[in-house]
């Protein structure tokens, strides 16, 4: 997660702001940033990517295992996969 990581230190560093998800901000406390939740708005969606001719089968089995546990939790919210 260097992406991460290289956006919480210009964070740190006063050069940037960030909305990053609950999951970032309780994976990555740090002393030098200071969390504030954002209320007001709905959930965010996280989406699985690949490309469109990968013909691997682990991550064929990354995809379908998403899909799978969103399904479980959300029914609502999934999309066929393709």
């Amino acid at each position: 997660m260097a992406g991460v990581e290289q956006l919480l230190e210009v964070v740190a560093l006063g050069q940037g702001v960030a909305i990053p998800s609950r999951s970032t901000t309780e994976g990555h406390q740090r002393p030098d940033i200071a969390y504030r939740p954002v209320t007001g708005l709905g959930p965010s969606a996280v989406m699985v990517a690949r490309p469109e001719t990968s013909r691997s089968a682990a991550v064929a089995a990354l995809v379908r295992a998403a899909h799978d546990v969103v399904a479980a939790h959300h029914p609502d919210h999934t999309t066929a996969l393709t």
